[in-house]
């Protein structure tokens, strides 16, 4: 077995039944002893940018499912690291969040590569030892 780790995707297990994680793939973004955080990669959301931050009115951007935690919350990937200050490492060219007033103004100037940048609402996460021990199940 694999230990996890960032970085690291998860893939469920062909016969896992709950819903929230049927034939999902989840990005690894965080694993420290007290606990992991992760977001689903392969699941669209049903609404887009624009039905979610009324600011944004117009900027018709997908959104993607990231998990069944927090799902008030809004998160982001990207590979802009010069552009967007303040993101987390995850692999050598993925970033986890940063600056999102920056994010923000750069999609209203148009100067956001839409191909560099998802967006997720909610994530996915587990307690101390949890996804250890989910693994070896």
């Amino acid at each position: 077995m694999i230990e996890p780790g960032t970085g690291i995707l998860l893939i469920s297990d062909p016969f896992l039944k709950d819903p929230n994680f049927m034939r999902t793939v989840v990005l690894l973004c965080e694993h420290r002893d007290e606990g992991s955080f992760g977001l689903v990669i392969n699941r669209t959301f049903e609404q887009t940018l624009d039905q979610l931050i009324t600011e944004l009115e117009g900027y018709s951007v997908p959104v993607h499912y990231g998990g069944p935690v927090q799902m008030d919350t809004l998160h982001f990937l990207h590979q802009l690291p010069d552009e967007i200050p303040g993101g987390q490492a995850i692999t050598k060219d993925i970033y986890w969040g940063g600056d999102f007033e920056m994010v923000i103004s750069m999609l209203k100037k148009g100067t956001l590569d839409l191909g560099n940048i998802r967006f997720y609402l909610g994530y996915s996460g587990w307690g101390n030892g949890q996804l250890t021990d989910e693994m070896k199940e």
